[in-house]
C-alpha cells in the first residue's frame, strides 16, 4: 500500500494529475513490459531479510552502512550511524545521508 500512497502523491503532486497508474498484475501486456524494464520476471521472489541480522558481519548480504553528512558545527562532517536495525529516527530531513551497500 505504500507504493501505491507514494506513486499517487507523485502524479498529484509533481504531474499534476496527468500521470496514469498502471497495475502490472491487471493486465498481462503491462506485466510483460513492466518486467522487461527489469530484464525480466524472476522464477521466484526472496522474502524480506530481517534487518536485525545486520549485526551478523559473516551474512556478505546484510553488509551496509548509513553515513551522515552535516554542517550543524559549520563544518562539514560525516559520521557513521552503527546503530542496528536502522530507525526512522535516524534520519534528519536538515541533512544529508549516503546508504552504502557492500555487494
Amino acid at each position: 500500500m505504500k507504493g501505491l500512497e507514494v506513486t499517487t502523491n507523485i502524479r498529484k503532486t509533481e504531474r499534476h494529475c496527468h500521470a496514469e497508474i498502471f497495475f502490472p498484475k491487471e493486465n498481462a501486456e503491462i506485466d510483460a513490459e513492466f518486467w522487461g524494464h527489469l530484464g525480466g520476471k524472476p522464477a521466484t521472489i526472496n522474502p524480506a531479510t530481517d534487518d536485525s541480522a545486520a549485526a551478523n558481519e559473516d551474512d556478505p548480504n546484510m553488509k551496509y552502512a548509513l553515513f551522515k553528512i552535516s554542517n550543524d558545527t559549520g563544518k562539514i562532517a560525516c559520521t557513521e550511524i552503527t546503530e542496528r536495525p536502522l530507525q526512522r529516527e535516524h534520519l534528519d530531513t536538515n541533512d544529508c545521508f549516503v546508504f552504502e551497500l557492500d555487494k
